[in-house]
């Protein structure tokens, strides 16, 4: 899919679990949906821990079937590809304390839309990564409608996006930040660690779980 070529695309690519309140977003998708005239679309990526039938359900009674769509799950080494494909990326969730989905989504340089509980939910907001609104259903219609309505809201979140993962949370950066931590607290000179690859997501040693 080319990004210039279709329209206006909210992704979530997360586990479909109650924690992650999959349905908040179909019903924030659904309002904003009635509400605006451009063409959305909203992709629910990821594998079903028992939220998918709800959320299959929401989008039959909320009469979007023809814009919002289950994907379900990949295989780890193709989030980041899917993620760059997406206009903005939303995690309803609440009490996420470091979500991985959002920091590789902000590494491809796709905007993000979080609740003020969220760990990342200041850095965002003081780079202008993306928006942070409260936790209802009307807020995050909000902060999508922010999205679809300022075309130089998302350019520009876009680019601070991208550069918030590279400067606060690339892997050098975060393994030299842990490096003083470490000298700190033991007084030995540790040696910087050299890596070939400078951004975190993706890069972790293990699969991402969603």
């Amino acid at each position: 899919m080319d990004k210039n070529s279709r329209s206006f695309e909210f992704l979530y690519l997360a586990r479909l679990h109650s924690r992650k309140r999959p349905t908040v977003l179909v019903e924030a998708a659904a309002l904003l949906g009635n509400t605006i005239d451009e063409p959305i679309e909203v992709a629910f990526v990821g594998p079903d821990e028992g939220e998918e039938s709800k959320v299959r359900q929401q989008i039959r009674a909320t009469g979007t079937s023809d814009w919002i769509r289950v994907e379900g799950p990949l295989e780890p080494g193709s989030t980041l590809d899917r993620m760059r494909k997406a206009s903005v990326y939303v995690l309803p969730s609440i009490n996420e304390p470091f979500p991985m989905s959002v920091l590789e989504a902000m590494s491809v340089g796709v905007p993000v839309i979080v609740t003020d509980s969220c760990g990342l939910a200041p850095f965002i907001a003081e780079s202008g990564a993306g928006l942070v609104s409260d936790s209802s259903v009307e807020a995050l219609s909000a902060a999508m409608r922010r999205f679809v309505a300022e075309p130089a809201l998302r350019n520009s979140s876009s680019a601070a996006a991208l550069h918030l993962a590279r400067e606060r949370f690339s892997m050098e950066v975060v393994s030299h930040q842990l490096e003083d931590v470490y000298q700190s607290l033991s007084g030995c000179t540790v040696k910087r660690l050299n890596s070939s690859k400078s951004m975190w997501p993706g890069n972790l040693g293990a699969p991402h779980r969603y």
